[in-house]
């Protein structure tokens, strides 16, 4: 079976998704300190001044502010639950793909149960493909070599007895 490499593309996605899950919430931490410290009223009074002017008050800058602040938080809000269903939706999508083009083949480490000293000659993280007698080449000789040692005749000779 071909091996296949990993996409570097997605590879550099995984490690700025993980940078981002750390900062993600630093982000938003800061963004609610902020929205509570603009109000618009300075230290000095309490009373809100209202002028006559072309500029901005200080409550009107502040209430600018606020809406860019909270369009700023709704946003990250918004690009992480995109994120999130955007990946949900892409491992979908791949295990739809992997389904459809290939069933599960079974591997070697399928067939060690039931066997004859499968605890002391099998391997049970063998993926290879199997070859002979539900085994991969090293399985099989493995199994082999023990029914040997331990006087026990060839395993087709005993199944077809």
């Amino acid at each position: 079976m071909p091996r296949t490499r990993t996409d570097v593309r997605l590879e550099a996605a995984g490690l700025l998704l993980a940078s981002l899950a750390d900062r993600y919430p630093e982000a938003i931490a800061s963004l609610r300190r902020e929205l509570d410290v603009v109000d618009g009223y300075s230290s000095a009074t309490m009373q809100p001044r209202v002028a006559a002017t072309a500029e901005l008050t200080s409550v009107e800058r502040a209430a600018d502010l606020r809406w860019t602040m909270t369009g700023d938080l709704d946003d990250l809000r918004y690009m992480a639950a995109s994120i999130i269903e955007l990946i949900n939706t892409f491992q979908r999508q791949t295990d739809r793909a992997l389904g459809v083009r290939a069933p599960a083949a079974t591997r070697c480490k399928d067939a060690l149960h039931g066997r004859d000293g499968s605890l002391e000659w099998g391997d049970p993280t063998c993926e290879e493909l199997p070859v002979k007698a539900g085994l991969c080449t090293a399985c099989y000789h493995r199994e082999y070599r023990w029914r040997r040692s331990n006087d026990l005749g060839p395993r087709e000779t005993v199944e077809a007895a």
